[in-house]
């Protein structure tokens, strides 16, 4: 970019130059017109801060080339780095729904192993009411008293009942 300016620079240099020795020439052919002449040379002072504003342009110009295309790589690399930053969110995400599906996956197991220990300690209450049940129906069995065929038949259903609740909650848990 220096190198372009001082080529500019240099070439409207060597074109004022050439004017002023041009008007030199000029002057010598024309004896009379001192005052147009003197004129003149203010006019190569004009075309040399002309030229230098035209080198300026110039060199301005290249200067925003230049920075425009830094400016077009930086948001290139801002693009990608906003394109990573957006699959490493996707990927997070993903993550955490697989996690929380797994949490529920989980819930739901601990839940139902919950309610199969509650069926499990039921059935096993109720396991302990049918085996007092044929106790006492074993015992009635050998006892000689008059009211065993009452007793018996009311024992015998509590204990059919008690049956028919275990099967019936066996079958619930499938």
């Amino acid at each position: 970019m220096n190198r372009l300016f001082a080529t500019v620079a240099l070439g409207i240099f060597i074109t004022w130059a050439a004017y002023a020795f041009a008007m030199k020439h000029i002057e010598s052919l024309n004896n009379t017109g001192w005052p147009g002449t003197f004129g003149d040379s203010f006019g190569a002072l004009n075309t040399l801060f002309t030229g230098l504003a035209f080198a300026g342009l110039i060199a301005s110009l290249s200067l925003q080339r230049t920075e425009l295309a830094l400016q077009r790589k930086e948001l290139k690399q801002q693009r990608e780095v906003l394109e990573a930053q957006s699959r490493e969110l996707s990927a997070q995400a993903e993550a955490m729904k697989r996690s929380a599906e797994a949490q529920e996956r989980t819930a739901k197991a601990q839940e139902q192993a919950a309610k199969a220990q509650v069926r499990s300690a039921t059935i096993a209450a109720k396991a302990e009411q049918l085996k007092a049940l044929d106790a006492t129906l074993a015992s009635i069995g050998t006892s000689s008293s008059g009211h065993k065929s009452k007793i018996f038949i009311d024992t015998k259903e509590a204990r059919l009942r008690l049956i028919a609740e275990i099967i019936q909650m066996a079958d619930a848990v499938d």
